[in-house]
């Protein structure tokens, strides 16, 4: 039983709720880790938590989040098992503090071989006899060779969340890709053919009529979206709000240096390359393209 304790008030803020900012105090029971009502008697020796005119809300349920606080969790030593899984218990922590509460840690595009070391060092060597139930979402480029079939085998054989992004493939091969079973979108806008007025791409599927979604019976996919006002103009996040509101997911598709302020100058990114920071912006090295796309 929760003792008088265990009681949190937090007082003297905003709590985002339903798309709104609402005064009010919130108190939550720690041994359970569940909102509790403001009746309950409990409340009354409650351990006040003054927010200062803060906003609460719930925690990120990061989907894309291929490292932080300098580990890259595609950077997969080769023989040094218990190094790994440390650094991503390090990077686990530290998104605590920017109030991501669950995530998905994903790996960027790499060899086999690193697949294959993530999942033995985080999961144990015996999860490379049958390591699928370590795998959740994979991203694809439906227009490729036989990836309809892999698709459908994925995720009706095996329950992987099938995403369809970094690919240049057109609104009826991304169709194509959702009837198949894909149901979500890499970082929508990023990575992928612009949505022209009469080639939208695989952004003109969060759109897409239920004509094109009956056979067989379809729902407009889910989509990341990375609405730092950089990587997608604020205009174009409004957008895909407007048209697909249920199916956005906010994603920071982060990288190790999340969670750092780091100086303008030059840094090491994922598979050996560079990224030069100028002000708000990070460019791959030699090039005017924003790193993520």
């Amino acid at each position: 039983m929760a003792t008088e304790s265990s009681i949190v008030r937090f007082t003297n803020g905003l709590l985002a709720c339903c798309g709104k900012a609402k005064r009010e105090d919130l108190f939550i029971d720690t041994s359970t880790g569940k909102i509790i009502d403001k009746t309950d008697p409990r409340v009354d020796k409650a351990l006040v938590v003054d927010l200062a005119g803060r906003i609460l809300s719930p925690g990120l349920l990061e989907v894309q989040l291929n490292g932080a606080k300098g580990v890259d969790f595609s950077d997969v030593p080769v023989d040094n098992i218990e190094s790994y899984a440390s650094s991503f218990r390090r990077a686990s922590r530290g998104i605590l503090e920017m109030g991501v509460t669950s995530f998905l840690p994903t790996l960027v595009t790499s060899d086999a071989q690193t697949y294959r070391l993530s999942i033995r060092d985080l999961y144990g060597q015996e999860s490379l006899a049958a390591p699928i139930p370590a795998i959740r979402k994979i991203t694809l480029a439906p227009e490729l060779p036989g990836m309809l079939e892999t698709i459908r085998a994925l995720t009706h054989e095996y329950g992987i969340i099938c995403s369809l992004g970094h690919s240049p493939a057109t609104y009826e091969q991304g169709l194509a890709g959702v009837r198949a079973g894909a149901t979500m979108l890499t970082h929508l806008y990023n990575a992928m053919e612009p949505c022209l007025h009469r080639s939208p791409g695989l952004v003109g599927l969060i759109g897409a009529p239920e004509t094109d979604l009956a056979a067989p019976p379809r729902e407009r996919p889910f989509f990341g979206l990375i609405a730092d006002g950089i990587h997608v103009a604020p205009s174009c996040v409004r957008m895909a709000w407007a048209v697909h509101r249920e199916g956005c997911i906010l994603t920071t598709d982060g990288t190790a240096a999340t969670g750092f302020d780091l100086p303008d100058g030059t840094y090491e990114w994922t598979l050996q390359r560079k990224v030069v920071k100028k002000g708000e912006k990070l460019f791959l090295e030699g090039s005017d393209t924003i790193a993520g796309g």
